[in-house]
């Protein structure tokens, strides 16, 4: 006998039993995509010696911004760095109460500067919070 008709042979009961068996496969829509939480935004903005050149930045040392957010636990948040010469960042946060601080750094992210306390940051959904801050030159360390 033929092997290819024997294999045909079998194909056609598999496909014959399977037929039979009632077995109906359905799809149906699941739930939705879970609901997210909007997130607000804090951007804040700074000055060196009430400056917004580049030159300020060099002149004092700084190489980067340094931005560290906490909860109202103090537990970390996020930890953001810009360009000093940037003079601005933004960070999206979810809606809530948190604390901050801010400190200029060098290229090694060692302070060259006091650490600024940025208190009682409220964020809201869907909007942006803005806080100015300056780096006076006696803020220097």
């Amino acid at each position: 006998m033929n092997s290819s008709k024997v294999y045909a042979g079998l194909s056609g009961c598999a496909l014959a039993v399977a037929g039979l068996s009632g077995c109906f496969i359905t799809a149906e829509p699941g739930p939705g995509p879970l609901p997210t939480t909007r997130t607000g935004t804090v951007t804040v903005t700074w000055t060196v010696d009430n400056s917004r050149s580049p030159a300020a930045c060099s002149q004092l040392g700084a190489d980067d911004f340094e931005l560290v957010v906490r909860d109202r636990a103090a537990r970390p948040i996020t930890t953001v760095m810009a360009p000093c010469s940037d003079f601005t960042v933004t960070v999206p946060l979810p809606p809530g109460a948190y604390e901050g601080e801010a400190t200029l750094v060098d290229s090694r992210s060692r302070a060259i500067t006091t650490t600024l306390p940025l208190r009682d940051i409220q964020i809201r959904s869907g909007s942006d919070l803005t806080i100015e801050i300056d780096f006076p030159r006696s803020s220097k360390i």
